[in-house]
C-alpha cells in the first residue's frame, strides 16, 4: 500500500473566522481564529463538489495546546467510495465545523487512475483557549490518501522451496 504523504489545503472557505486562509498551506503557527462557546470539533466530513461524502465523524474535543487531531486513518474510507478522480479533483477536501464552518478542498493530490483507495486520514492543528468564551485557533488541515496501485499484488511470496514437499 502506498501514501501521498500529508497534503494541505489550496483553497479555505470559512465563515465566522479571523484570517481564515492562514488555515491553507502547511503547518506555520499562523491561524485563524473564532470566539464562541465551542469546544469541539463538530462534524468532520469529506466533501467532494461542494456536497457531503460519506459519513460524518463524531465530534471531537479540541485541545487545550497546540496538537494535532487525527481522523480516519490507512483504513478508513469515512463511508465514502473513493476513486483516484474523486480525490484527486480540486473541489475534494473536508469540512468541519468548530463553532464556525471551515472548508477546505484543492489539495493536489496524483493518486493513479485506477489505483484502489484504501483510507483518509485527515490532521487537523490548532488549539482552543480554556476561558468562559473560547477563542478556537486553526493553523492547518493535513489530508493524506492512502491507495494500492492498480495490478499491485495482494501479496508475495518469498523464499518458496518444494524440497522436502515430496514432490
Amino acid at each position: 500500500m502506498a501514501d501521498t504523504g500529508f497534503r494541505y489545503a489550496g483553497t479555505v472557505g470559512a465563515s465566522g473566522w479571523t484570517n481564515p486562509n492562514n488555515i491553507g498551506g502547511t503547518p506555520d503557527a499562523v491561524y485563524a481564529t473564532a470566539s464562541g462557546l465551542w469546544t469541539t470539533i463538530d462534524a468532520p466530513c469529506l466533501r467532494y463538489s461542494g456536497s457531503l461524502l460519506g459519513s460524518a465523524k463524531s465530534a471531537v474535543s479540541m485541545p487545550t495546546s497546540v496538537a494535532d487531531v487525527t481522523l480516519g486513518g490507512s483504513t478508513d474510507l469515512w463511508g465514502a467510495e473513493l476513486t483516484s478522480s474523486i480525490v484527486n479533483s480540486s473541489t475534494f477536501g473536508f469540512l468541519c465545523s468548530p463553532g464556525a464552518e471551515i472548508t477546505v478542498t484543492n489539495y493536489g493530490f496524483s493518486v493513479p487512475s485506477g489505483a484502489t483507495i484504501n483510507g483518509v486520514e485527515v490532521v487537523f492543528r490548532g488549539y482552543r483557549n480554556t476561558l468562559r468564551i473560547v477563542t478556537r485557533y486553526v493553523d492547518s488541515i493535513g489530508i493524506k490518501i492512502y491507495y494500492t496501485e492498480e495490478g499491485s499484488p495482494a501479496f508475495v511470496l518469498h523464499n518458496l522451496s518444494m524440497t522436502g514437499c515430496g514432490i
